[in-house]
């Protein structure tokens, strides 16, 4: 009886960090769309990479990136882009308007910015824009250009790439791709974990907004044996595929209301569970700020449990069902 009620309220609270695990996700989804934090992240990365003022106009009138801006603006939809050699020949040449290159762009230009460039995009933009009069053809009138540029980062890195590649302007290309490449990796890095403290947080929002103070749940469960039942049979028709249910992959133009309709879906989901704010608990008989001090431990469990994602509570919620049912059933023999 002990062991089936341990496993009972383990099933519970693992039904309640996965759904506010995934209510987490999708909020964060949310806010990354509603803040345009990739895309900004990487507008400010191009800026520290391309560290010459009038390289940077000229890279964002290239008219590769000229389209790619564009097109997000139309479009929300993030595409997949070509690959570079078919952009170099479909897009016009950018010496089309030399005087681009003197107009503001970058962080004072208005519009979208696109929240991926292709590395082999970026090269070959970054070349060209050395020279907006003319296409650059040869490693050796690159050189001649890049020697000329003030003191910069970028004029170092792309030296290095020119007198790397011999007379083969394409292996410039490659190098100077593998650098950005490197670069968007660090970013990737470095916004995965700046997204984990964005998830702590409102993991700690939603603990205190629903009253998920994991002490006193479990003191429920405990003791409720109703909530329990309802709660494990709702975990066990959950379906196999909750986990990858996402807005990241719908058109941005649509994720806000995506992301509402599944932070409304997984609420319900929750609705068995002992959650939310009874007012009428919080009165000077039952101690007033000190009722409240003694739920913060509660809630900051809560917290430190969604920040584990709702994978890892997915995982454990089936191994918790397979310990209380018959078990996973052995794979058949193979006849021999």
């Amino acid at each position: 009886m002990q062991l089936g009620t341990f496993l009972e309220v383990g099933i519970s609270l693992a039904v309640m960090y996965a759904m506010l695990g995934l209510m987490c996700t999708t909020a964060n989804e949310l806010l990354a769309t509603f803040l345009k934090f990739r895309s900004n992240n990487l507008k400010g990365a191009i800026l520290q990479l391309i560290d010459n003022q009038q390289l940077y106009r000229s890279f964002y009138n290239h008219g590769i990136i000229k389209s790619e801006l564009e097109m997000t603006a139309k479009q929300p939809v993030r595409t997949r882009q070509p690959d570079s050699s078919q952009l170099q020949n479909a897009v016009p040449n950018p010496a089309n308007d030399p005087g681009d290159a003197k107009k503001p762009v970058g962080k004072d230009a208005p519009g979208k910015h696109t929240s991926y460039i292709d590395s082999n995009t970026f090269a070959l933009a970054l070349l060209d824009s050395l020279d907006t009069s003319k296409p650059i053809t040869t490693v050796q009138e690159a050189l001649d250009i890049a020697n000329k540029l003030p003191q910069s980062n970028v004029r170092d890195i792309m030296l290095n790439a020119l007198n790397d590649a011999g007379h083969d302007l394409q292996k410039a290309r490659d190098s100077i791709a593998i650098w950005f490449d490197g670069t968007m990796d660090r970013l990737t890095g470095q916004y995965k974990r700046d997204m984990q403290k964005v998830t702590l947080l409102l993991g700690l929002l939603l603990a205190i907004l629903l009253n998920a103070d994991s002490f006193a749940v479990t003191r429920e469960l405990w003791r409720n044996s109703t909530i329990r039942t309802e709660v494990v049979q709702k975990a066990a028709n959950l379906p196999a595929n909750e986990i990858t249910k996402t807005c990241a992959n719908e058109p941005e133009n649509q994720q806000e209301t995506c992301g509402i309709k599944l932070l409304n879906k997984r609420l319900a989901d929750l609705a068995p569970l002992p959650l939310g704010w009874d007012l009428n608990a919080i009165t000077a008989d039952s101690g007033g700020l000190l009722f409240l001090l003694l739920k913060i431990p509660g809630l900051l469990v809560t917290a430190l449990a969604i920040s584990l994602g709702a994978p890892f509570w997915f995982d454990l919620l089936q191994k918790f069902i397979d310990i209380r049912g018959t078990g996973k059933k052995p794979e058949p023999k193979e006849k021999g």
